[in-house]
């Protein structure tokens, strides 16, 4: 399960997502002001292997993973408002989310082709 809970950023809720695959914070471009951004790029690798450089911005989280101000790599339509990598400071992804309105996400499983049906297993 994917650990999704509720949080803040700049005082505005939003869906946050703990990701133990990435070593970095992401935002939506919308939620973050403008007085928020960097004016840097970050490079980032993606899950396919591809490099993008992606816009930097100082932001305010309030989240069960991670509170305080965190350089975040902004995108335009990332799967979740806010994903907490692992930076230093984000807690387990296993916590409970201190919000009643927590959501879980099943994995997308990948299917196994070496996968062999009851009958043949015997």
């Amino acid at each position: 399960m994917a650990p999704i809970c509720r949080g803040r950023i700049n005082v505005v809720d939003v869906d946050v997502m703990r990701d133990t695959g990435s070593t970095s914070c992401v935002v939506r471009t919308d939620l973050v002001r403008e007085t928020h951004n960097t004016g840097t790029t970050s490079l980032c690798m993606l899950i396919d292997g591809t490099f993008k450089r992606y816009p930097t911005a100082i932001v305010e989280l309030d989240t069960p993973y991670l509170s305080g101000r965190v350089q975040a790599l902004c995108m335009d339509d990332p799967v979740h408002d806010v994903i907490i990598g692992n930076v230093p400071e984000a807690k387990d992804p296993q916590l409970n989310c201190e919000s009643s309105t927590e959501t879980i996400v099943p994995d997308i499983e990948t299917p196994n082709t070496d996968r062999v049906s009851e009958e043949e297993a015997y």
